[in-house]
């Protein structure tokens, strides 16, 4: 059975590899699977698939490597062969016992060091510390997808499975709304319990439930700004990002008025 090394995964399985069958317990909730649900909103995508028509090099490319996802789980997508984009095409470079060449390749830069090992595991890894500090070139901000030989890459983030998840189920409730009659964000809000404090209350006077609506409609507002840039910048192979795209033109809104 193939063993395959992902990058996303914990720094153990990055090492040694896993078989497909496990990874798909470790992908789930991962961001290898934010990025196939943010493409399966996205209507660029969609679009994209359905007309075989692409506005750039870029679209192309994610619609080439990802797939037609309609109709599609994230686990049966996975085990299709999803997997491939993800999975590096060559295996990490592990310390090791030092040889007489370089064991990862003469274009790899190495720093070689003697570890006397009569000296406490302590003071070791603070003498080792300060060299990394000292040699490695990117030591404050490594970007480790920098390195990654996979086909389809991640972005550096801080965002998680479960923030981006947020973004798209309000993303998802807009879209829905807008195919029905018309959209009343503070109710994607109360439904979501984005922010319960805010809920409307049939004891609330007006004023106080105009207030708190008003409150609730800027919360999901922020949630669906970040979820149309991630939408918009996963169907061009870039994930996940939540800067400002110019698919989506900011507009100054009218203050909202609540019967």
């Amino acid at each position: 059975m193939a063993i395959l090394r992902f990058k996303a995964l914990p720094s153990e399985h990055r090492l040694k590899g896993i078989s497909l069958p496990d990874s798909l317990v470790l992908v789930k909730g991962s961001l290898y699977e934010a990025w196939f649900n943010t493409l399966v909103l996205s209507p660029f995508y969609q679009e994209a698939v359905r007309t075989n028509t692409f506005i750039n090099a870029d679209v192309k490319r994610t619609c080439d490597l990802f797939g037609n996802l309609n109709g599609i789980s994230f686990d049966r997508w996975w085990m299709g062969g999803g997997y491939k984009i993800f999975v590096e095409a060559e295996p990490f470079n592990k310390v090791s016992v030092g040889k007489e060449r370089n064991p990862f390749g003469e274009t790899v830069p190495v720093l070689s060091v003697d570890i006397p090992i009569d000296v406490s595991p302590q003071l070791l890894r603070e003498q080792l510390e300060a060299l990394l500090k000292q040699h490695h070139p990117n030591y404050k901000k490594y970007d480790r997808w920098k390195t990654s030989t996979a086909k389809a890459k991640l972005r550096a983030t801080r965002l998680t499975f479960e923030s981006i998840d947020l973004c798209l189920k309000v993303y998802k409730k807009y879209l829905d709304m807008q195919k029905k009659d018309k959209v009343l964000l503070y109710k994607i809000g109360e439904e979501l319990r984005l922010n319960p404090r805010l809920n409307v209350l049939p004891t609330d006077y007006k004023p106080m439930a105009a207030a708190k609506k008003l409150k609730m409609a800027s919360t999901v507002s922020e949630y669906l700004e970040k979820a149309k840039n991630l939408v918009a910048h996963a169907t061009e192979c870039n994930f996940p990002v939540i800067t400002d795209h110019p698919w989506y033109e900011k507009k100054r809104r009218p203050p909202r008025r609540f019967g």
